[in-house]
């Protein structure tokens, strides 16, 4: 009788312990902000995107409604210091990539080299080219290298892209300006062959909080480490100042977040960390 109450007690615990997932505490100071996770977001297409969280509150898959070409689920992997090591998507199999990410780490524990291959089959232990598939994809295909620099609030404000597998190739750079109420404020991409330089100014923000610093990896993908929202893009929030309906910037940023795109609305449900 002993031994089947504290079973009971035991499975309780266990089942507690996977409804009330904890959030990840943000490991960077502020823009961070750690106290809901986005459990759900709907698209105005009709499809869907649910999102799973570890033990740790880090992402491990956001799973579509609607898994197409150019439209996979997502897989988050991590090394044993809990980093994000690999973020890869793929079909519904889950055997075949459509891309995959592979991040290097600087003694700060900075992502500084991101390195991304197309078209694979899903490795236990990383990417592995598919033999089936038409050259060049047959082999490990490079699609893009990222560098990234980073500022004391540990902002991503420099970035270079290869764009191809060819890593001598032109590189495109870009700077990540913030303004002083902690908001991007300019993002200035520089031609490759030029050095000319182009301005992306993104005008006024919200005093509401935004939703990439639901958790660091939000962050980092979009490279978006703003503390607020664009104005007038969000049009519904919760008590918590998080924003439940977004609507389409209408061009002046990209309407997508980490790369689920809509054309008119993203509905956002999210679930509370203990």
């Amino acid at each position: 009788m002993q031994k089947s109450h504290y079973s009971l007690c035991l499975t309780m615990l266990v089942t507690l312990s996977l409804l009330f997932t904890a959030c990840r505490k943000n490991p960077l100071p502020p823009p961070g902000y750690a106290n809901s996770q986005i459990r759900q977001i709907q698209m105005d297409n009709e499809d869907s995107a649910l999102f799973q969280y570890n033990a740790l509150g880090n992402p491990l898959s956001v799973t579509k409604g609607m898994v197409s070409t150019g439209n996979p689920n997502y897989f988050f992997r991590y090394d044993a210091q809990h980093r994000l090591s690999d973020y890869y998507g793929a079909y519904s199999g889950g055997l075949v990539f459509e891309f995959w990410h592979r991040y290097v780490y600087d003694s700060n524990n900075h992502i500084v080299t991101d390195t991304m291959y197309l078209f694979g089959l899903v490795g236990d232990n990383g990417p592995l080219p598919d033999p089936r598939a038409p050259a060049p994809y047959d082999q490990l295909y490079v699609g893009n290298i990222s560098t990234y620099q980073y500022d004391a609030q540990h902002r991503i404000i420099r970035a270079t892209d290869t764009y191809g597998s060819n890593p001598f190739g032109p590189i495109h750079s870009s700077r990540y300006i913030y303004g002083p109420n902690g908001n991007l404020a300019v993002v200035r991409t520089y031609d490759p062959y030029t050095s000319d330089s182009t301005d992306l100014n993104l005008g006024g923000y919200d005093n509401k909080i935004n939703l990439h610093r639901t958790h660091p990896i939000w962050q980092f993908l979009d490279r978006n480490f703003s503390l607020n929202n664009q104005e007038n893009v969000v049009t519904a929030y919760n008590a918590k100042g998080l924003p439940l309906t977004i609507q389409a910037s209408g061009g002046e940023i990209s309407s997508g977040f980490i790369s689920i795109h809509y054309s008119n609305t993203l509905q956002i449900t999210y679930q509370p960390c203990r």
